[in-house]
């Protein structure tokens, strides 16, 4: 049960991140949810991956529904296509990726349960990325979410993030 009635309306903590060619639009956040799920919508354009290897998140479930076009997610090495009224849980361990190999833009609704992830993740990565610097030489080994190496790009999580958990999640050449 919600607490607070008078957030009892549609996208609560609505919030766009632009990026490459990606946008990520949040909708709920763990704060609008009682903590229970994060939902985004996240839009790829057409012949685009995911920078970087596969990843793995242990701090919770991510359920991905295509609205629009069909992106090949890959999980624990097989492909599956998911394209519009298409649902795929990766479940907590799980290394996955995913890319668009399509010839048209993808967008897919994404609820990630518990909602330990939201808005401020990215708005981290976007501003390290956005920066092209880091502090010191080679990955820093931040305790959170993602390291930057001496060219600001974000090179590895290290260390376990205090709400997502242990991560491997790489975000590379992101340009």
């Amino acid at each position: 049960m919600m607490g607070q009635t008078e957030k009892i309306r549609t996208n609560i903590s609505e919030e766009l991140f632009k990026y490459a060619g990606l946008e990520i639009r949040f909708l709920l956040t763990s704060s609008d949810c009682n903590g229970t799920m994060s939902v985004f919508e996240f839009s790829v354009p057409a012949s685009f991956k995911i920078p970087g290897p596969a990843h793995s998140n242990d701090g919770y479930e991510e359920m991905v529904y295509g609205l629009e076009g069909t992106l090949t997610w890959t999980v624990n090495d097989t492909d599956v296509q998911v394209g519009p009224g298409h649902a795929l849980c990766i479940p907590r361990g799980a290394a996955h990726r995913w890319a668009n190999n399509g010839t048209v833009p993808a967008k897919q609704l994404t609820v990630i349960s518990p909602g330990v992830m939201g808005p401020e993740y990215f708005r981290e990565v976007k501003a390290a990325l956005g920066r092209r610097w880091a502090p010191r030489s080679g990955c820093n080994g931040r305790d959170h979410e993602t390291s930057w190496d001496d060219s600001g790009r974000a090179c590895t999580n290290s260390g376990e993030h205090p709400r997502i958990g242990r991560s491997n999640l790489r975000f590379r050449d992101f340009e």
